[in-house]
């Protein structure tokens, strides 16, 4: 009998050309997860996920959807799958749902995190999951520049290509120092209804040119206003995680 199964995902971004499958390369996280669960269950599937993470950048809450002819229970078939995938990627969290549920069509909201090291010295472990950036920071002329974001907008000023729906919600937008280990480690929280190409790289990569005094406060608005991207600054793909995907009902 066929039926609709989800998974939660962890990924280390790193090694692969983003989240969705493209014609010219198979190293994409989408490509290799679809192909590993058809050989593991002999039987051909349509994987889609519930955001399109940009290459090299990770997930710890990643969600993808299939369909599946089985009689496995959903902790048997991620059992499976996990047996299957590389060392970079991860199903932590599994379940069976209705035939009518669409993985990215039914998400209410996203959330990411972007982490800055504020440090003259790059941390070796946490090097790929960060960026590195020599201070000082100011943190609350950040924080002021960031407040015209929150709300609808037409986002197509912190974004590469043309998209034709380029109105996005950002519905919360926190910065925080979450710890100060030889350095500041400053975590941009961003949760919105969905996201353009690079908007929140974009996004960050402008609050931290602000925020040591290399663009003005106020250019957060022109960019919004003028729609304009040649002002904007992109921040490294390593600091940015796909934390939470929500649903109308809980899932996992």
């Amino acid at each position: 009998m066929m039926r609709r199964f989800v998974l939660k995902l962890q990924y280390d971004g790193r090694g692969y050309r983003g989240w969705q499958r493209q014609k010219n390369t198979k190293n994409t996280i989408q490509g290799h997860l679809n192909s590993l669960i058809e050989r593991a269950f002999d039987q051909p599937i349509d994987l889609q996920g519930a955001s399109r993470t940009d290459a090299g950048v990770h997930a710890a809450g990643q969600v993808a959807g299939f369909d599946l002819d089985t009689d496995l229970a959903p902790v048997d078939i991620a059992r499976r799958i996990n047996r299957y995938l590389p060392e970079d990627i991860a199903v932590t969290g599994w379940a069976e749902v209705d035939r009518s549920f669409h993985v990215r069509h039914a998400v209410v909201n996203k959330k990411y995190c972007y982490t800055v090291y504020e440090s003259d010295k790059l941390d070796v472990f946490q090097r790929h999951l960060e960026w590195t950036v020599e201070g000082p920071l100011d943190i609350e002329v950040m924080k002021r520049a960031a407040s015209p974001l929150i709300g609808k907008h037409d986002f197509s000023g912190f974004s590469v290509g043309r998209s034709k729906k380029s109105i996005r919600t950002i519905e919360q937008l926190e910065i925080a120092v979450v710890s100060e280990d030889n350095g500041r480690r400053i975590r941009f929280s961003v949760t919105g209804d969905g996201f353009l190409h690079h908007m929140i790289r974009l996004i960050v990569g402008t609050l931290i040119a602000i925020g040591r005094g290399q663009l003005p406060v106020g250019v957060i608005e022109t960019i919004l206003q003028d729609k304009n991207r040649s002002l904007a600054i992109l921040a490294p793909a390593g600091g940015l995680c796909l934390m939470e995907v929500h649903y109308p009902t809980k899932i996992f």
